[in-house]
């Protein structure tokens, strides 16, 4: 809740007063002396930034006549229905990155001087058929190489 106060004109608060000319206070204990409640409307006006921000994203990438459509979920798969899916389902990810960025640097623990980045998942093109890569840039950290003896 906002207070209302001699100190401050009630813009910007988030909240709805009676008379929008009256000043609003930070907080109660901010030290100025509360004398009417304003009431806030943070979750409308959340909505509405939202829906304005979908809005125009849409019309900066051209997306206004994208139409959406209900897809339920299917529960009665058949053996067959996963065979004219094969595609794509030999393409749901199931691999999670973390193992394999810890194995990356476990393997390497005799080579101080490499690190990680992130694991990035990506699809490619491997003998006509695309397949799940996931793939890490080992990088040099100067700082941890010794120093050259002699």
């Amino acid at each position: 809740m906002e207070y209302i106060s001699a100190e401050r004109p009630c813009v910007g608060t988030g909240g709805r007063c009676g008379n929008p000319g009256l000043p609003c206070g930070r907080h109660p204990g901010s030290g100025i002396p509360p004398t009417v409640c304003c009431r806030t409307q943070r979750t409308d006006a959340g909505g509405t930034y939202i829906q304005n921000n979908i809005g125009f994203t849409r019309a900066a990438f051209d997306l206004n006549d994208i139409e959406s459509e209900p897809f339920g979920a299917v529960e009665d798969l058949s053996p067959q229905d996963l065979l004219d899916n094969e595609e794509t389902l030999r393409n749901v990810r199931l691999w999670d990155y973390r193992p394999l960025q810890q194995t990356y640097q476990q393997l390497q623990a005799l080579r101080p001087y490499y690190e990680f980045g992130e694991v990035d998942i990506d699809r490619y093109d491997i003998n006509g058929e695309i397949q799940q890569v996931m793939l890490a840039a080992r990088e040099l950290e100067k700082d941890r190489l010794l120093p050259r003896l002699g």
